[in-house]
Parts: structure tokens; sequence; C-alpha cells
């Protein structure tokens, strides 16, 4: 059941999400990184720190954030992956663009 709930979000994100974007996701990485077409720049959060993303930021050039929000928040306090989505939200800033299931899709601002 939950592989095709993450499948049909990718799915469904992939259709929202410009070819070749930079894609930043927790726990669906490598279902991203082979659904997408071409494949875009997919990374997984649970492996990046303030200082890797700040290093991958093209300023001016949006980005794509694909989690799920409520496990970030309980399951993961202080740890990587809340560290790194507060600070994409906090330091670049999101607009939530949609949902699908329990995956909310943020534009990453430039």
């Amino acid at each position: 059941y939950n592989q095709r709930q993450n499948q049909a979000a990718v799915t469904w994100a992939n259709e929202q999400i410009p070819t070749e974007a930079t894609v930043y996701t927790f726990g669906i990485t490598l279902i991203m990184q082979h659904e997408s077409t071409p494949p875009a720049q997919v990374y997984e959060i649970y492996y990046e720190t303030p200082e890797t993303l700040a290093a991958k930021w093209t300023p001016g050039r949006d980005d794509y954030l694909l989690l799920n929000v409520w496990n970030i928040e309980n399951q993961w306090p202080g740890l990587a992956p809340q560290i790194v989505y507060h600070w994409l939200r906090d330091e670049r800033g999101l607009t939530e663009l949609g949902k699908h299931g329990n995956y909310t899709l943020f534009q990453v601002d430039g």
C-alpha cells in the first residue's frame, strides 16, 4: 500500500515539476530518480546539511521539495531531515504547490 501511495505521489509531483529541475525529497528519492523524465537532479535530504544546500543553490533558480511534513516534524525533530526542511523554509522560502496523499510539494524560492 505505501509503495503504491509513494509511487502515485511521485507521478503526481513529476507532472508539476519542470524537467531538469533540482528536487529535494525524503524517503522516496529512489522512486523520484527512477521516474523523472528526463532525470531531474534529485537529492535525499537525509544526507544534506545547510552547508551542502547552500553550495547547491543557484540564486534566481527555483528548486522543488517533496516530502511528508508531518513525518519530518514528528519523527525527525532536531535531526538532519528536519534541520534541512527548516533551512529551506527559513533561508530560501517555500511556496506550497499542492498535496498528494501524505506528501506536500513545495517550490523552493530562488
